[in-house]
């Protein structure tokens, strides 16, 4: 078994007409036979009696390899059992427990090589058993109203993780112990740039769609933000800004999503009155400055973000539904005008929005990808606060209807 994810099994009762109980949850290999598997996510399996992971029983012989065997549950040998003279070797895996939570009757054995580890492989979101009636209350597997809740196996990256839902990459706050731990002498395969030249544990290493290393990650570590709302609050009508003392202040009847964001949590806004005001944070006219926010929603002519004596920073224009910045070049001979981009982003779909200036250059990003750019001698010297989610002057049908979430600005020239 190669690239396998194997999760939400159970076994229970009798192992047909034998007179054993009910073994191996995830994988059973059984009489005589070989098991391989290579770059598999074994994990939360279980059994009423022995091995909810996996079990070579009955002279079985078999390897692991760049595997995950995690969260798996049983009363005795939870993720790996060997009984009856089986035969298993296990390397450059990740094993709950590491060797010493393996169950190895006196008749088998088992090779615990090289580039094994025992560390939580931080999966984007760990399945679990919850109530069939409430799937949001977690039970045990052995329940009657137990149901598996499947869950996203890919690893977390702070460079790079692919999420199935929103078909894009997104960055966690952390990443896997199992990122680059695989055979350095496996092939790397399709695993996307950064990839270290090490395979990923798991699943998806060797694949498109492994976690990107941070190992590759520029050697000077990255300037933190000037002001970083994550929007991660559960309740209060304060939205804190995590990098600064620019806390903002929730305005209207905003709705905090704590699991509706694309990094934890976001905020809701009604279209209507809803909005952040933060006090003043920079003056574009002082030099380089960057921002960037994921958003999802919005409609034709609504703002993401402005200061309030001056321009609409990230907005959506007025026709087309796309991407534009009105922060510009004011003077009194004249003024620039607005970059718009031919990317539209109100497709209720998340998207990354960006604005970078470095003195020259006015660019404007969708998903981290440049669309729109051009040049000015400068920009407007401001020194109003900011609103998260409506024009400088809350015009209606400024108003954002949709999610914000991470809003970050910096007072520097940011790439993505």
């Amino acid at each position: 078994m190669t690239n396998c994810a194997v999760g939400g099994n159970s076994a229970t009762g009798k192992f047909g007409a034998f007179p054993v109980t009910a073994r191996g949850g995830g994988i059973a290999c059984w009489g005589n036979t070989s098991l391989t598997l290579v770059n598999c996510t074994v994990t939360g399996n279980s059994s009423s009696e022995e091995a909810g992971g996996v079990i070579c029983d009955f002279w079985c012989s078999g390897a692991v390899a760049n595997s995950i065997v995690w969260g798996n549950t049983a009363p005795i040998g939870p993720d790996i059992s060997l009984i009856l003279g089986s035969v298993l070797g296990i390397t450059y895996s990740d094993v709950a427990g590491g060797r010493t939570a393996l169950n190895v009757d006196d008749r088998s054995t088992f090779d615990w090589a090289e580039g094994n580890i025992d560390a939580d492989p931080l999966f984007a979101k760990p399945g679990y058993w919850g109530d069939i009636n409430d799937p949001n209350m977690v039970v045990e597997p052995d329940d009657p109203n137990a149901t598996w809740i499947d869950g996203d196996y890919h690893l977390k990256s702070e460079t790079g993780r692919w999420d199935s839902n929103s078909q894009r990459w997104v960055m966690d706050d952390t990443t896997s112990p199992c990122i680059d731990r695989g055979d350095p002498n496996s092939h790397v395969g399709d695993e996307p740039d950064p990839n270290g030249g090490i395979i990923n544990m798991g699943a998806y290493g060797g694949t498109q769609e492994a976690s990107m290393s941070i190992g590759m990650l520029a050697p000077v570590p990255p300037v933190p933000p000037l002001a970083h709302w994550k929007l991660d609050e559960t309740e209060g009508d304060i939205a804190y800004d995590s990098a600064g003392d620019s806390d903002g202040t929730l305005v209207g009847d905003p709705v905090w999503q704590p699991d509706g964001g694309i990094l934890v949590g976001a905020l809701q806004l009604d279209g209507v009155d809803d909005y952040v005001s933060t006090e003043f944070v920079l003056n574009p006219a002082d030099g380089a400055l960057s921002v960037f926010a994921w958003i999802k929603g919005g409609a034709l002519g609504q703002a993401i973000i402005s200061q309030t004596d001056g321009f609409n920073w990230l907005c959506v224009d007025a026709s087309e539904g796309n991407l534009m910045t009105e922060l510009r070049y004011v003077s009194r001979g004249g003024s620039g005008a607005p970059l718009v981009s031919q990317t539209p982003i109100i497709n209720e779909v998340w998207h990354r929005v960006g604005l970078s200036w470095d003195g020259t250059n006015r660019i404007i990003y969708v998903d981290d990808v440049e669309v729109a750019k051009d040049t000015q001698p400068g920009l407007a010297s401001l020194g109003g606060g900011l609103h998260i989610g409506t024009d400088k002057n809350r015009e209606p049908g400024t108003f954002w209807s949709g999610l914000i979430d991470d809003v970050r600005i910096y007072n520097r020239a940011v790439k993505p």
